[in-house]
């Protein structure tokens, strides 16, 4: 059974999924749900800036979001699995 602990992976795994079926804002979603449960996990932040970039809704922000990833991650870069690592579809 599934304690409150691993709420954060159970997301972050949903999100993978539905970043797969191509389902991005769902998994925005999901990735942003696992957040609000862990809000310092590296690996929900990286999975929702992936979806993010790959959502047909980023088009009106795209602009902003290479300059957000560095921010965000700029203290983090060597604790971040790469994308192949956390995403293979």
């Amino acid at each position: 059974m599934c304690n409150s602990e691993c709420l954060p992976q159970a997301y972050y795994r949903q999100g993978v999924a539905l970043q797969c079926l191509g389902r991005h804002a769902d998994a925005l979603a999901a990735f942003s749900s696992g957040l609000a449960q862990d809000p310092k996990s590296l690996q929900l932040l990286a999975g929702l800036v992936e979806a993010a970039m790959k959502s047909p809704l980023r088009g009106q922000h795209s602009e902003k979001l290479p300059s957000l990833t560095t921010t965000i991650f700029k203290d983090h870069k060597d604790d971040l699995p790469s994308s192949k690592e956390y995403l293979s579809c």
